[in-house]
């Protein structure tokens, strides 16, 4: 049977039903419409496994009450190529890519072989398989359905029967169950949406709409992969021979059939170079090769011009042209948007004039090889309009969707998404001239804009655009030339912000930073205009001075901290000597050098940071480990400068190349090492001795690829295996010798290897004490092995004895936390942890963690203790957010405990009574607070506690991602509190 006859078919059938009379659930048989939407393109789920998924999917965030065990399905076994198909909504497919950027190749072909497929890919690990109950679930999302329907027209579940995409996903999921044997669900679901739907025959023509812009979707990355122009055009008429009505958007597959019929009679002809925009042979190069495949080994994750936004890059270059500081000249950070633009094919730093080369392509239809979308548009047609029968889309709304349809683009549209973003269209024209107009009106008006940049300087442009472009291009320009423009440019400038503060906010930082600290006068005078401003907005009259500032704050509060932070003169050095001084905290010390809006990069710097590890007042381990971490930082910095000055690349981690330490940084290394020893440092909340991390801080800035590779290469390891190693390289780093060899499991002997191997048949008969010292006993090489034979081997009971149990407890200042130590990693041993972190939460903030020790080691426990006020004081005085209703505190802490693995996270959340009895957090609302302190999805106790021992219980010793979080802090006080 043809799927246009299914079709058919399937359309009668749902006719037939609606107009027969109510039956009982047991007497209806929908069987064969579900067999005839797998016929049309849905995927068929029979025998696929139902999982746990890493978070909630959007359908089941539309439907409110519903908690799902199982979030996709997901066949049982991957293909040749690998590929293991799955769906959370029951019709898109997808499937999941870890990237291998030490393989940029793998992961190239890997998304050729999806694409070839057509799925989309999910960039992360495959999680943890944990088996859903799809009874449970069908039966959970039929109540929740109910329950909300019970609350009138108004309820989230109600109003998501207006979504057809999740009135299609509805029906999905029945079709879904149906096939995997829960067929009284099936109907079940079915009739009560049929039910509450205006036309019941809406759920199906939604299904159809949705399975028809599937299969265009799929259609569309196939193409990706291929760039046959021809299969592309067949399989998409195909699609339209499937589907003859029941689809609005049909009319965007049969323009695009045009589109390539048109490709396929012309052919891939070259640009015009001879026009009123003439190329050279390479610019026309440039653009017949536009959208192909590349093969550079830097590409690693798509290609053909997915989702590019071009119109940024169009401003990426103008960019190049406006002229720059000095102090932008010298700067060490790259140009973000234009190494984006380098990325997507468009090297905007090259010396071209993109305007012409871009324009080349008005009018000119041949589509170019790429599937992108348009970012401003979007589809806003799949709501509601269910009590009518669904219309092709046409005028408007096609215009919209067609230019946001994921297809090949013309070189004419390229070109007028580029020249969007630099120049101005003509005053009377409306919001969509660019993509409306004629290619020889728009020919014109580009022609003109180009006659008008040509011969004139980088200062010369910026004033053509402050003086006719758009206010995008306006504010730009003034920026500029506040920047590098005269005395009396920037007064102009000054002034013309004053008179709209609010307006100018932006321009007015950078006016105080050209004026430095002389800019306190027109500071004051801003301010006081903002405030002034403010006053006079219409239902401010009211408002008094405190709440006119607190306004202000809430609203520039960025702005303000910068200006604030230039006005008072200080630089990186003077900050840091503050925080040194202990007289800032390394949160104010990170928000004032924020504000300033400068890094650090010079070598009085890098001096400056040196020194201030060695003057350190209060020297704990976690300052010293900030105040290093900062010294590194900037070190790293100053290298990066210099190397571009020399005409290299800066930091480039993908370069696995020696760069010489400079005599006075060496020294200065080596005095910290002379004077501070092995003081212990806080590195990662681990504390190490200084000397420790000074040799990996200096190995990383010799070489910051092989740093990298060391440590990826050391991954699984004893912790201490991967610091005597960096430890050994800075040494010979300081000492200008050659670092040693990094070990390889590859060295280790075959007959070695054996008595390893050997040693694992063992591991059942091994205490957990005989197991350590055993594993302490081998090499690094050895112990790279046995990383390798534990990751291939089938995990046992023995292996999960020893991994659920605790080996060790770092940090905290109490040592009774000690206590724990041996304990069997169990329900009840990690609630009496949850308790000990609950009567903690005293003065200060107690994070625990339990993470896997490598090798079979077990859990090691980590203490931290924090002060409450890193939190802002918006907890204690508006706990809900901005929406708090009035809402008042009946707690005054707040605790956590939440376990994870790499297919998500859960919680359950307590406060603290003003009484001091700790409870389950009871209510639909969460305070905001609880999201600083929790880990996961919240979950109520009971729920909590059953997951907590299946996930015990079912863990699979592979899976090194399994960990427990718990915390409890006291609410900051608020602000009126802290009033003397």
């Amino acid at each position: 049977m043809s799927i246009s006859r299914s079709l058919q078919i399937l359309l009668l059938f749902v006719s037939c039903l609606t107009l027969s009379p109510p039956r009982q659930t047991s007497a209806q048989d929908f069987s064969k419409g579900f067999e005839m939407l797998v016929k049309l393109g849905l995927p068929d789920t029979k025998g696929w496994k139902y999982v746990e998924g890493e978070r909630p999917d959007r359908f089941s965030q539309q439907i409110e009450g519903w908690k799902r065990s199982g979030h996709y399905w997901i066949e049982t076994e991957a293909d040749a190529d690998g590929i293991r198909r799955m769906t959370d909504d029951g019709l898109n497919l997808s499937a999941m890519v870890l990237p291998d950027r030490e393989n940029p190749e793998k992961t190239r072909e890997q998304m050729r072989s999806l694409q070839s497929k057509g799925l989309q890919p999910r960039w992360q690990e495959s999680p943890r398989e944990k088996e859903g109950d799809e009874a449970a679930d069908a039966a959970g999302l039929m109540e929740a359905l109910k329950a909300e329907f019970e609350k009138g027209e108004r309820s989230r579940g109600s109003r998501a029967l207006q979504d057809k995409q999740t009135l299609a996903s509805l029906f999905f999921h029945a079709a879904h169950w149906h096939r995997r044997g829960h067929e009284k669900e099936a109907a079940e679901l079915v009739n009560l949406i049929m039910e509450k739907l205006p036309r019941k025959a809406a759920l199906l023509e939604s299904a159809i709409a949705a399975i028809a812009n599937h299969r265009q979707q799929q259609a569309s990355n196939r193409f990706g992969a291929s760039q046959d122009w021809a299969a592309y055009q067949a399989e998409l008429e195909g699609i339209l021979t499937n589907f003859p009505r029941s689809w609005p958007e049909r009319p965007l597959t049969v323009r695009l059939v045009e589109k390539l019929k048109a490709r396929a009679a012309g052919g891939d002809t070259p640009v015009k170079s001879d026009g009123v925009f003439p190329l050279t042979a390479e610019q026309v190069a440039w653009w017949e090769n536009y959208g192909k495949p590349k093969e550079s080994a830097e590409e690693t994750m798509m290609y053909g011009g997915y989702g590019n936004d071009i119109s940024m890059l169009g401003q990426a270059w103008m960019e190049t042209l406006f002229p720059k500081s000095d102090a932008e000249q010298d700067s060490a950070n790259l140009d973000y948007q234009t190494e984006q633009a380098r990325n997507l094919g468009f090297d905007v730093a090259n010396g071209w004039n993109w305007l012409e080369v871009m324009a080349a392509g008005l009018g000119d239809e041949t589509l170019v090889p790429t599937n992108a979308w348009d970012y401003s548009y979007s589809r806003s047609y799949s709501w509601g309009d269910l009590d009518e029968e669904p219309a092709e889309l046409e005028g408007e709304e096609l215009e919209d969707a067609w230019r946001s349809l994921a297809r090949p683009r013309s070189r004419d549209e390229i070109a007028r998404s580029f020249l969007k973003g630099i120049v101005p269209q003509p005053e009377d024209s409306d919001y969509e001239w660019w993509e409306t107009a004629e290619a020889g009106e728009i020919v014109e008006v580009v022609k003109t804009w180009r006659d008008k940049m040509a011969g004139k300087s980088g200062n010369e442009i910026a004033e053509l655009y402050f003086e006719e472009g758009d206010e995008n291009w306006k504010e730009r320009a003034a920026a500029v030339k506040v920047r590098i423009g005269s005395e009396e440019e920037v007064a102009e400038l000054a002034e013309m912000v004053l008179a709209a503060p609010s307006s100018g906010i932006s321009l007015a930082v950078e006016i105080v930073r050209r004026r430095g600290t002389e800019g306190r006068a027109f500071y004051d005078a801003f301010l006081e205009g903002l405030k002034q401003e403010m006053v006079k907005e219409e239902g401010n009259e009211a408002l008094t001075p405190e709440q006119i500032e607190n306004r202000i704050d809430s609203y520039y509060s960025y702005q303000i901290k910068a200006m604030e932070a230039i006005l008072s003169g200080e630089g990186f050095a003077d900050l840091f000597a503050a925080f040194v001084a202990d007289e800032k905290t390394q949160g104010e010390f990170g928000e004032s050098m924020q504000a300033l809006g400068k890094q650090p990069s010079t070598r009085e710097e890098a001096e400056a940071a040196m020194a201030g590890v060695l003057e350190l007042q209060n020297p704990t381990p976690e300052r010293r480990g900030f105040a290093l971490s900062v010294a590194g930082h900037v070190a790293r910095l100053y290298l990066n400068a210099e190397d571009e000055k020399e005409g290299g690349d800066a930091d480039d981690e993908a370069k696995d190349e020696d760069r010489p330490l400079p005599e006075w940084m060496r020294e200065s290394f080596a005095r910290l090492i002379e004077q501070v020893g092995n003081e212990p440092v806080s590195y990662n909340a681990i504390e190490r001795p200084l000397t420790q991390v000074v040799h990996f801080t200096v190995d990383s800035l010799v070489n910051p690829a092989a740093s990298q590779n060391t440590g990826q290469s050391f991954r699984g390891l004893l912790e201490e295996d991967i610091w005597t190693l960096l430890d050994a390289r800075g040494r010979a780093r300081m000492a200008g010798e050659a670092p040693p060899e990094t070990p390889t499991a590859d060295s280790v002997p075959a007959n070695r290897k054996g008595e390893i191997e050997k040693g694992l048949t063992g591991l059942a008969t091994m205490s957990a004490a005989d197991w350590d010292a055993w594993v302490t006993g081998l090499t690094v090489s050895e112990r790279m092995l046995l990383r390798d034979l534990l990751a291939a081997a089938e995990p046992d009971a023995a292996q999960k004895v020893l991994v659920f149990r605790i080996g060790a407890v770092e940090g905290g200042v109490d040592a009774t936390w000690k206590d724990f130590e041996t304990a069997k990693v169990e329900p009840s041993t990690l609630e009496n942890l949850f308790a000990k972190v609950r009567e903690r939460a005293g003065e200060k903030r107690i994070e625990v963690w339990l993470t896997r020790s490598p090798l079979l080691g077990g859990f090691q426990i980590r203490v931290l203790e924090k002060s409450p006020e890193e939190f802002s004081n918006q907890f204690a005085s508006d706990p809900f957010g901005n929406d708090s209703g009035g809402e008042t505190l009946d707690f005054d802490a707040v605790a956590s405990f939440g376990f994870g693995t790499r297919s998500g996270a859960s919680s359950k959340l307590e406060v603290r009574g003003k009484n001091g009895v700790w409870k389950a957090h009871e209510g639909e609302r969460t305070p905001q607070i609880f999201y600083t302190v929790m880990r996961g999805e919240p979950l109520a106790p009971d729920k909590f506690a059953e997951e907590l021992a299946t996930t015990l219980e079912e863990w699979e010793a592979d899976d090194d991602s399994l960990y427990f979080h718990f915390a409890a802090t006291p609410l900051p006080k608020p602000k009126e509190e802290e009033q003397p």
